[in-house]
């Protein structure tokens, strides 16, 4: 006699309480956000609000980067926190995957996503951050070196998820607003030179570094096209993607000259 076939029923694996709870939760999200849609017009608005809200805001949500002779200037980590805010119906945050400590080469590997949740568009990124120790500790990286190098990774790396979701078409105006109003004007010049030295003074950069970047001679040379400059290089010292020494070494010194204008960067 033939043995009957056994039949095996395979059965899924068990979901998790966690995996349980975030499945709800984002289910929840998704139907509030086909609930209320978002009405650009009004994200528009809203992030032009917050972006020019005051000098200090509008100086924030732009960088500038001397890079390999020339400059990379674009929207910052605190534009894209406005973004998130405004915009809404977004699921955005970052982690840390890796921590390489020790070796030639350490590091931190980030990563962030942004999940738009009315859309139903997942984006994620990931950054590899370099760890560097402290001179003053001779090279020896801690738990502070590798905190520091998580930070600023972990902020860049959102900062370009959200970038990928958020429309550009949304961002650009916003971000030339903002350096139109951290830049001013003829009239407001010279306080915004003050301003731009004392700030650079608080992190202990000298009034002729801040000129010797500029290549001029006295403070009363700098120009509007100068306070975008620093203005840009302050935030992205500020927001971890770059180091005073980086920024004001000689050899990055005249590239800081080539900024395109802001009709050429709209263009």
């Amino acid at each position: 006699m033939q043995e009957e076939a056994q039949l095996e029923i395979l059965k899924p694996e068990r979901i998790t309480a966690i995996e349980q709870v975030t499945r709800a939760e984002v289910d929840t999200q998704i139907s509030t956000a086909k609930k209320y849609p978002r009405t650009l017009s009004k994200v528009k608005a809203d992030m032009l609000s917050f972006a020019t809200l005051d000098q200090e805001t509008a100086e924030s949500c732009f960088y500038t980067l001397p890079r390999g002779g020339k400059n990379i200037q674009g929207p910052s980590v605190r534009l894209a926190e406005i973004a998130v805010s405004c915009y809404g119906n977004l699921r955005a945050g970052s982690r840390i995957i890796d921590t390489v400590s020790h070796g030639d080469s350490p590091h931190v590997v980030i990563q962030a996503v942004c999940h738009d949740l009315e859309r139903n568009v997942a984006v994620t990124v990931e950054k590899r951050r370099r760890i560097v120790g402290k001179k003053s500790k001779g090279g020896v990286i801690d738990e502070d070196d590798i905190n520091l190098a998580a930070n600023a990774g972990a902020a860049i790396a959102f900062r370009d998820a959200v970038f990928k979701v958020v429309p550009g078409a949304l961002i650009k105006p916003i971000f030339e607003q903002a350096k139109q109003v951290a830049i001013g004007d003829a009239k407001t010049l010279s306080e915004r030179r003050d301003r731009a030295i004392a700030s650079f003074g608080k992190m202990g950069v000298s009034k002729e570094k801040v000129l010797a970047v500029l290549d001029k001679k006295k403070v009363d040379d700098i120009d509007l096209a100068d306070l975008e400059i620093l203005f840009g290089l302050h935030t992205a010292i500020k927001d971890g993607q770059t180091t005073i020494d980086e920024a004001f070494s000689s050899k990055e010194a005249k590239a800081t000259l080539n900024l395109p204008s802001a009709q050429e960067v709209a263009a």
